[in-house]
């Protein structure tokens, strides 16, 4: 992880596909589910979205196939990520919907503050303004709640 925030990107790469390989070695399949994510977010950071989608939906399937759909959230979240930058709105929706699902079930205000930012920047790019800042307004609160200035900005920066 350390090697991917400072954008050491093959580093990082090698280091989570090894991680992959021991726990395969292990039989432990669910443990592989956070390196795959990992690899999604260096892909997405270097623009290859077909292998960060591909990455995050293994990462997913892992998550979902072990009962898990708690931490299947972010894979949700970044697969409506993906979407919506391939201007693929109605998976983009779908995706965000069922991630803001799941941190609804287990009562995760944090992270459904940020389902809203990105489901105001969906409705930004679909030009459906009005529902956008709905949604900007829903994750302002929650952003002021937790302050969080950052995505407070952010937010007030698209509203």
């Amino acid at each position: 992880i350390i090697a991917q925030h400072h954008q050491q990107f093959e580093d990082a790469r090698a280091l989570y596909k090894n991680a992959i390989e021991i726990y395969e070695g292990f039989g432990d399949e669910y443990s592989t589910a956070g390196n795959y994510h990992n690899l999604g977010v260096i892909a997405e950071k270097q623009g290859n979205l077909e292998n960060a989608r591909n990455f995050y939906y293994k990462s997913l399937q892992i998550k979902e196939n072990s009962g898990n759909y708690y931490r299947a959230g972010s894979d949700y979240h970044n697969l409506g990520n993906i979407a919506l930058k391939q201007h693929n709105f109605d998976d983009a929706t779908a995706y965000y919907q069922k991630s803001l699902h799941v941190y609804k079930e287990v009562g995760d205000e944090y992270n459904i503050t940020d389902v809203y930012l990105m489901l105001g920047s969906l409705e930004q790019e679909k030009k459906h303004f009005d529902c956008a800042i709905e949604y900007y307004k829903k994750a302002f609160m929650g952003s002021q709640k937790f302050q969080d200035w950052y995505n407070a900005s952010i937010t007030f920066i698209e509203w």
